[in-house]
């Protein structure tokens, strides 16, 4: 089946707020896996401590509060994932007008595929450091 060029660059435009949302959530579990590893008292039936240190999708926050640094060049990519996390999936409308921010700008793909890669290393690390 030959599909024109102008009906996949349609499909694709309609797809890449998918890949955004699936991406974001990929990141946020990849920022989670690294602070559990190095936190794992946060698991120590204190679900308080899990709520204040981990209870966000703001993956620059989640970061930065647990002392995992290198990321700060990829800043942009986070908050307009961690946008697209809130606005494409839990959360389709705010309680408050000002509160509601789609966020979910374009977003270089190759750049994301790169952050998404290099926490995948920083993951294997922190594993690592474990054994």
């Amino acid at each position: 089946m030959d599909v024109p060029e102008e009906e996949w660059f349609e499909r694709d435009v309609h797809l890449i707020y998918t890949y955004y949302l699936l991406m974001g959530l990929s990141i946020e579990n990849l920022v989670k896996g690294i602070i559990m590893i190095r936190h794992p008292e946060y698991l120590r039936n204190n679900t308080e401590l899990i709520k204040e240190r981990m209870g966000t999708h703001n993956t620059i926050w989640l970061l930065n509060s647990n002392n995992i640094y290198g990321f700060t060049d990829y800043e942009n990519i986070l908050d307009a994932l961690s946008k697209c996390v809130i606005w494409m999936s839990k959360y389709p409308v705010s309680l408050k007008r000002k509160n509601f921010d789609w966020g979910c700008d374009w977003v270089d793909p190759e750049a994301v595929d790169k952050l998404y890669k290099n926490l995948h290393e920083r993951l294997d690390e922190e594993k690592e450091r474990l054994t």
